[in-house]
């Protein structure tokens, strides 16, 4: 991620950033340059897109723009250096409530755990208060369960192995 952030840590991406607020259904002022939604919009465009599946990046989009919402309506802002562990924890917890799969919630966490890492890593980072998602635990997954073989499927593999030892 930080490549493009690098190059261009004071370039405020507004114009992506309104964009990306839109996507939210949320509003953004001329004065927050350090928004949730400008730092979205820097994250997204930083990611190695020939790297990434297409599907992958639409998923990314997704998590941050929902994120990005519910965030302005629990706090009333986009203020990105009040996100804190609690906020992360209380927006999976929502998506828990609408009933989204596990794996869903885990693959949105490990979204916000990357753009956090990004964001924090700078070296004007806005977020003082430390990784807003550290100790917010994935969801436990229970495994799929193996397809059982049936009888004559056992009986062809026992069959198959005997023929390579004859």
């Amino acid at each position: 991620m930080s490549k493009a952030i690098q190059r261009h840590p004071k370039k405020m991406h507004h114009k992506a950033a309104k964009a990306f607020a839109r996507l939210a259904n949320v509003q953004i002022d001329q004065g927050e340059n350090l928004s949730l939604a400008v730092w979205a919009a820097r994250y997204m465009e930083s990611e190695d897109i020939g790297v990434q599946a297409e599907n992958t990046m639409a998923a990314k989009k997704r998590d941050l723009t929902a994120f990005m919402a519910w965030y302005h309506n629990a706090n009333g802002h986009l203020a990105i250096e009040d996100w804190m562990p609690r906020d992360t924890q209380s927006f999976l917890s929502a998506l828990e409530e609408q009933h989204r799969a596990p794996t869903t919630i885990n693959r949105t966490l490990a979204t916000l755990r990357k753009f956090a890492r990004g964001v924090y890593e700078q070296p004007e980072s806005p977020l003082v208060y430390g990784l807003p998602t550290r100790g917010v635990k994935e969801l436990v997954v229970d495994e799929p369960n193996a397809k059982k073989l049936d009888t004559r499927e056992v009986n062809r593999l026992f069959k198959a192995a005997e023929r390579l030892t004859m």
